[in-house]
């Protein structure tokens, strides 16, 4: 019920982190543009990966660039590769379309 507050009445929970909410909007903004880019045509590469990051995490932190530096996710044993240059190639990006979503 809170997120549809959110989406439709433009309205803040009481009681939620800021970033909770930008989550709800950017999730809204994410889906229209990939809704927009089906309507268009387009083919999912890598630029369009990184446009969805990016409003994914829109004022939350820095979106739609490759990380240079270690990543690291509390709790957890796998620790993610640094970001050494391009990660996502169009290889994996084939591979994400093919999956039986």
């Amino acid at each position: 019920m809170e997120t549809k507050v959110v989406l439709e009445d433009g309205i803040s929970a009481g009681g939620k982190e800021l970033r909770e909410i930008y989550e709800v909007v950017n999730h809204k903004k994410a889906y229209q543009y990939v809704k927009k880019c089906i309507a268009e045509g387009k083919i999912l590469d890598e630029p369009i990966v990184k446009d969805i990051h990016a409003i994914l995490t829109e004022n939350i932190i820095v979106g739609g660039i490759y990380r240079n530096q270690e990543g690291r996710i509390s709790g957890a044993g796998h620790v993610p590769p640094v970001g050494n240059g391009r990660y996502l190639s169009q290889k994996k990006i084939d591979w994400i379309i093919t999956m039986p979503w």
